[in-house]
């Protein structure tokens, strides 16, 4: 048995066999088809010929393998079905493809058929050609409550679930064949073009849904399809861009409703082009479509009214977003917690609370979003009423508050709500361990690590970065190399914190040469990476080299901050060098704008007095422009004695010129 190629549309997967000389499998099927083909300008449909022009060939592939289906079940009730090519050949060129389906896969054949096949085969003639398909029938059947439906009503149901299911424009250009060659399909799926449309700007392809959008329009210029299909460009233009053409599309829907046709917008409409001022920052034009919507009375729609409240939000104005919220006459709970959720960002807690307590009923995620505004402006008294008040506390809610109770420092009340939760996962042993980490509590944090990996959980990048924190302040440079070879994956060293706390555990942990392969072997780098390496290379008494990364980080286009500039000084206070460190103190105010601060100066000061030049670090303390602080004193005190200045600086002070504190002085 000679097999022929397997067909791959959005159907399923068959095969067709050749059983005798005369049988006419799928690939003889589309050999003939692409004879004399002609594509169109879009590159999607085909004219084929085959004894006369007939039909799209993507349309035709669909008809091949819903036949195949349909002979499939025929084979399963003893039967055999037998298609005339001549049938074929007329029926695509006089009638329509998906009525002469349904007319030859729901006819009845005898059980005879089989003896008419050889006889009524010859030379030259078209003869009958007999499909014996081997496939999978649990992929090609239709479910069993439809089998015994119409074929036009088994694919309109399916068609809505198989065009959501479409991956590529391929299988997208299936449908489309057959809705162009079907136009009884389209009368039992209006809504399909805009489905069509709109699943095109989803699989990204907005040039390739314009040119639907275009084609359908001229078919269907008014009434509800139309509505629907100018709601499904405009949605995908914007999500997907570009995002003027929703502003252009929604005019012409005006423009073309205020030339008699029926063609309005509707509540679908306008959340859609309110999210595309938004995105486009047109405060104005949204301004104009929320009246337009309140002379139609759809403001208290919840999409309508979600979206200008997410607009409003966007322009930064909280009041006018409250105004369209209580515009709402039911108020369901998630717009309810979006509005508290709302608050809570801009810190006003005490709205937050009205909303609260004025809503009828709440959800988890109702308690949650208050309990993270009392953890924000650290109420830890409110927080905890709030949560012994709680009816029902998931993770995110003992989260939370563990969260609550290490920002205030009572360490022992959060490890004992932290063992009293009911079910924990990484996220609440990632809160744990950066609360210890980072208020110093660096061994809670190691012995709390193993416990974790007994429950059986993954760390991600959040927790490498907190244990190698950890194992960088308390020297722990094996723990940190452990940490390194057995849960860093590659997965997780491309994120850039990952690499950075590598780096910052090797270099503070003595091991430069390790530290320094680490940072050229990551992947992605960002300013604190390049800031981290300066400043260990610094340390490590290793300023040429600390200058020269600085000259590559600068090569490669990233741009110099302030914290990159005090690694900088401190090479060149540990190396000595004075004039790169004045050059340095100048390029970070003339070139980068950025401001000198108090550490900046202190390590310029230490520079210049300890390098002998102790008039010109008066002169620089004399011009900062903030008070000086012990450090800066400390600073230059120290220069005054390795050089044996203290005659200029005792003068500067006893004339009143520069202020020192006497706790210096006793130092």
């Amino acid at each position: 048995m000679r097999q022929a190629r397997p067909y791959s549309g959005i159907f399923g997967g068959g095969v067709l066999a050749r059983t005798g000389p005369h049988a006419l499998p799928l690939a003889r099927i589309k050999k003939i088809m692409k004879r004399s083909a002609g594509e169109t300008a879009d590159g999607g449909a085909r004219m084929i010929s085959c004894e006369a022009p007939v039909v799209f060939s993507k349309a035709c592939e669909l008809f091949v393998a819903e036949l195949t289906r349909r002979a499939w079940a025929a084979t399963l009730e003893g039967k055999r079905r037998t298609v005339h090519r001549e049938d074929v050949a007329t029926a695509v060129h006089n009638t329509d493809l998906f009525d002469f389906l349904v007319d030859v896969v729901n006819a009845d054949t005898a059980g005879d058929d089989d003896a008419h096949d050889d006889d009524n085969v010859g030379d030259g003639a078209l003869g009958h050609r007999t499909f014996t398909p081997i496939v999978n029938p649990g992929l090609l059947q239709p479910p069993a409550g439809r089998r015994g439906l119409p074929m036009s009503l088994q694919l309109s149901s399916r068609l809505p679930s198989l065009l959501k299911d479409c991956a590529s424009k391929r299988q997208l250009d299936q449908i489309h064949g057959l809705l162009v060659t079907s136009p009884s399909l389209r009368r039992l799926l209006p809504g399909l073009p805009a489905l069509l449309v709109r699943r095109a700007t989803e699989l990204g392809d907005t040039a390739h849904a314009d040119l639907l959008f275009t084609s359908f329009r001229e078919t269907e210029p008014a009434g509800p399809g139309a509505v629907a299909l100018y709601n499904a460009m405009i949605r995908g233009c914007a999500y997907h861009g570009p995002h003027e053409r929703a502003l252009e599309l929604f005019a012409e829907m005006l423009r073309r409703g205020g030339d008699g046709l029926a063609l309005y917008p509707d509540s679908f409409t306008y959340p859609y082009v309110v999210d595309a001022c938004a995105r486009l920052r047109m405060w104005r034009a949204a301004e104009a479509v929320h009246c337009r919507v309140l002379k139609e009375g759809l403001a208290a729609v919840p999409a309508v009214g979600s979206s200008l409240l997410a607009f409003y939000v966007a322009r930064g104005s909280l009041g006018d977003a409250r105004r369209v919220f209580d515009g709402f006459h039911a108020r369901s709970v998630g717009l309810c917690n979006r509005m508290v959720s709302l608050y809570v960002r801009a810190g006003d807690v005490r709205s937050a609370r009205e909303v609260f307590d004025a809503m009828e009923a709440r959800d988890v995620v109702s308690w949650n979003a208050m309990l993270t505004a009392y953890v924000r402006t650290a109420d830890v008294v409110a927080a905890k009423e709030l949560f012994a008040a709680m009816p029902v506390k998931n993770v995110i809610s003992w989260t939370t508050m563990i969260r609550a109770l290490s920002d205030a420092g009572d360490f022992a009340g959060m490890r004992g709500l932290f063992n009293r939760m009911p079910e924990r996962n990484l996220v609440s042993w990632n809160c744990i361990l950066s609360s210890y980490t980072r208020h110093g509590r660096f061994w809670q944090a190691l012995q709390m690590f193993p416990r974790m990996l007994l429950e059986g959980l993954n760390p991600d990048s959040f927790t490498v970065v907190s244990v190698l924190s950890a194992c960088e302040n308390l020297r722990k440079l094996r723990l940190g190399r452990w940490v390194h070879a057995n849960l860093v994956t590659p997965a997780l060293q491309v994120h850039a914190e990952v690499g950075t706390a590598l780096v910052e555990m090797y270099a503070m942990c003595g091991d430069m040469a390790r530290a320094f392969v680490v940072f050229l072997k990551m992947e992605s780098k960002d300013v604190f990476s390049w800031n981290v390496m300066i400043r260990a290379l610094a340390v490590h008494r290793r300023a040429d080299d600390a200058l020269r990364l600085f000259g590559v980080m600068r090569k490669q286009g990233f741009r110099p901050n302030h914290f990159t500039f005090m690694g900088v000084l401190l090479a060149c206070r540990y190396g000595s060098l004075v004039d790169e460190g004045r050059r340095m103190f100048d390029m970070m105010q003339k070139d980068y704008c950025i401001p000198p601060s108090l550490q900046h100066y202190t390590c310029l000061i230490d520079l210049l007095s300890c390098s002998g030049h102790v008039d010109e670090a008066v002169t620089v303390l004399q011009g900062m422009p903030c008070r000086p602080d012990s450090e800066v004193w400390r600073a230059l005190l120290g220069g005054c004695r390795i050089e044996a200045g203290l005659g200029s600086t005792g003068d500067a002070i006893a004339d009143g010129h520069v202020w020192i504190p006497c706790r210096v002085l006793i130092l």
